[in-house]
């Protein structure tokens, strides 16, 4: 099995030549994007080849970017994925889209997922529990009708090195952030970095206060040994860290 590569040549000007190489040396996530862009008859037709058809379905994807937009369609086509950065569209109606996410993250090793979709109905919060349960290095969402909780906070800091929840609006109580910081200074969670600018101040006050660290007047004050107290470019907030 090979592929074929007619090199550019004038017609008038020198024969046709191909260019020949075996398609099965190639690394199995090239092998992977090439079956991605194949017509459906087509990789039908190769997986006569009992081993092309072993590597297509054991293939990964390493996707740096994930990002979600919103389009108007009741439905949603499979999109060719690219290795380094994808944009899947989430149609306003429910549609087989969820089905379709849970089959990319199956065969793909995701890094990032940015999502900003505009309204939380029953199917969208369907996907943000798939995302949920990712490894992910990064989630960001960018939603004006996302309400979190405590227990969403609490899920996510469980396997999410770096969370951003930068708009909507907030459940979260200074128990789940007392929980977060306890599971950060003994190690078992992953969270590195985490941005929670729409939580209450006065929730993250409380917060502060219960594991020794205060404010006087423009000053933070530290009465825990060990914790790092350091300044965030964002005028009167406390919230970012």
């Amino acid at each position: 099995f090979s592929m074929v590569f007619d090199s550019f040549s004038p017609p008038s000007k020198r024969p046709r030549r191909f260019i020949h190489f075996p398609l099965l040396d190639l690394p199995n996530e090239i092998l992977s994007h090439i079956f991605s862009f194949l017509p459906i008859q087509y990789r039908l037709r190769a997986r006569v080849n009992k081993r092309l058809d072993r590597i297509e379905l054991e293939s990964k994807y390493d996707i740096k970017k994930l990002r979600f937009k919103e389009k108007n369609e009741s439905r949603i086509d499979d999109q060719p994925y690219s290795p380094f950065d994808v944009t899947l569209i989430v149609p306003n109606r429910k549609s087989n889209f969820a089905v379709t996410l849970k089959r990319v993250v199956q065969t793909a090793k995701l890094h990032n997922i940015y999502s900003s979709l505009s309204d939380l109905t029953e199917y969208h919060r369907e996907i943000y529990h798939i995302l949920y349960n990712l490894p992910l290095n990064l989630i960001s969402v960018f939603s004006p009708d996302f309400t979190m909780d405590d227990q969403s906070l609490l899920e996510s800091a469980r396997i999410h090195k770096s969370i951003e929840f930068s708009t909507g609006t907030t459940a979260v109580t200074e128990n789940a952030l007392r929980s977060i910081a306890l599971d950060l200074e003994t190690g078992r969670i992953p969270l590195k970095y985490i941005n929670l600018s729409m939580i209450d101040i006065g929730v993250m006050q409380r917060f502060l206060a219960s594991i020794g660290i205060t404010r006087i007047g423009l000053t933070i004050f530290s009465k825990k040994a060990g914790v790092e107290i350091f300044e965030v470019p964002v005028v009167n907030s406390l919230n970012q860290y």
